[in-house]
């Protein structure tokens, strides 16, 4: 069984943990599924510069039938996942999962992985672009710092709202540097996501050339939606976290985006206002 990988490529709060969950809920599709969906095998393989996938994959949080043999004991001997063993991995993990002929695994990765690069390693990998409106990103990660007590996101590294901002200018922008047309790589927008899940279902299974019925689709939806434990969620509902920027940003952070985000919003077909 040759498991071919998945990237999901985002910015933080764009929607990636629901996205991967619909991902895992496809009877072709393997992914660890311990809460935020975050296990980075082939993320650490496929970007050795990703020194938090490293320090993500050590911590000995990622559990599974053998996996001190499958992982930790082959990662203290050899730093880095080896392809033989992370296809051994998520065979393991499929197997536990009842999925009997997988064609794909899953993972997330940062938006300034070097795509082009793991693409010309990995002819294979097929990469999701999940973009969001960049100011519902500010919005909801200000909400679930609030909300957990925490700085994360870009908080983490920034302290003014300016800062924060131009962070997230610069994570998007790497997000869609090097972009080209391939056919093994699309976008997907968290807006159509949660409006019109059904159809971005079929789309993106019909990609991967695999069932991308209505019922599968439709079954990937309902099991998604029933896994989520409300510890990521920071809006009344999935419908209310679209547009969300409009009655929640205060207006001077709102004219730092259109300072800062103007021609992305242009470029992508965000309303300016």
């Amino acid at each position: 069984m040759e498991l071919k990988p998945v990237l999901v490529h985002a910015l933080g709060r764009s929607g990636t943990t629901f996205l991967m969950r619909l991902l895992a809920s496809h009877p072709s599709i393997v992914a660890h599924e311990r809460y935020p969906l975050e296990f980075p095998p082939f993320r650490s393989l496929a970007f050795p510069s990703d020194t938090e996938a490293l320090r993500i994959l050590e911590a000995k949080r990622w559990r599974f039938d053998s996996d001190e043999e499958l992982l930790y004991r082959p990662l203290a001997e050899q730093r880095y996942p080896t392809e033989t063993g992370i296809q051994r991995i998520y065979a393991k993990i499929a197997e536990e999962q009842g999925k009997s002929s997988p064609r794909y695994f899953a993972e997330k990765c940062l938006p300034d992985a070097d795509i082009p690069g793991a693409m010309k390693r990995f002819p294979d990998l097929h990469v999701i672009t999940l973009l969001r409106d960049p100011r519902d990103i500010f919005v909801s990660a200000r909400a679930f710092n609030e909300k957990r007590g925490v700085k994360a996101f870009a908080e983490k590294f920034a302290e003014t709202d300016e800062d924060i901002v131009l962070y997230n200018r610069q994570r998007y922008v790497a997000l869609l540097r090097n972009y080209a047309g391939s056919p093994n790589r699309t976008i997907v927008k968290y807006e159509d996501l949660i409006t019109e899940s059904g159809e971005v279902l079929r789309r993106l299974f019909g990609w991967l050339d695999i069932d991308a019925s209505a019922e599968t689709s439709r079954h990937a939806l309902t099991r998604a939606r029933q896994l989520e434990d409300g510890r990521h969620i920071t809006s009344q509902s999935m419908a209310a976290s679209v547009g969300r920027w409009r009655t929640e940003m205060p207006e001077p952070v709102l004219e730092l985006h259109r300072r800062h985000f103007g021609d992305i919003l242009t470029d992508l077909g965000y309303p300016s206002a």
